[in-house]
């Protein structure tokens, strides 16, 4: 199983990218919602890690390798239900094999909601912190 953030660039493109800025894993400072993909495509994300020349995956490119590697995907959601759901349903509707191999979550009840109404086939799941469901009073 593998699990990537769906973050995206200023000009609506779907990458994959934790952070709201790129600033810690990357080259680059600044926020990643206010470049555009040819910006986000030069940032090297491996450089601080001692791997140089790893490039910030595209959502098309995160797919094609879990179906070439046959991996599990869960799919981590960042963004408004605006942006957001029609990439998704798109990607699904495209490529009907990822509902095996796909399964979205997010921490935005919002953005998983309006995702189930577009298509109710996708495997869906709420993402939380550990303590929202403790019942202790430290966490």
């Amino acid at each position: 199983v593998v699990e990537g953030d769906l973050s995206f660039t200023q000009d609506g493109f779907p990458v994959f990218f934790h952070d709201d800025t790129v600033d810690r894993t990357s080259d680059g400072t600044g926020w990643l919602n206010k470049m555009d993909i040819m910006e986000v495509k030069k940032l090297d994300v491996g450089m601080k890690y001692g791997v140089p020349g790893i490039r910030v995956p595209s959502l098309r490119e995160v797919i094609a390798f879990i179906k070439q590697q046959e991996l599990f995907l869960l799919l981590d959601l960042k963004g408004t239900p605006k942006e957001t759901v029609p990439v998704v349903r798109d990607l699904f509707k495209d490529d009907p094999t990822l509902y095996d191999q796909v399964a979205a979550i997010s921490f935005y009840p919002d953005v998983i909601h309006a995702l189930r109404v577009a298509d109710p086939q996708i495997l869906c799941g709420i993402s939380c912190y550990s303590k929202e469901f403790s019942y202790h009073s430290d966490g």
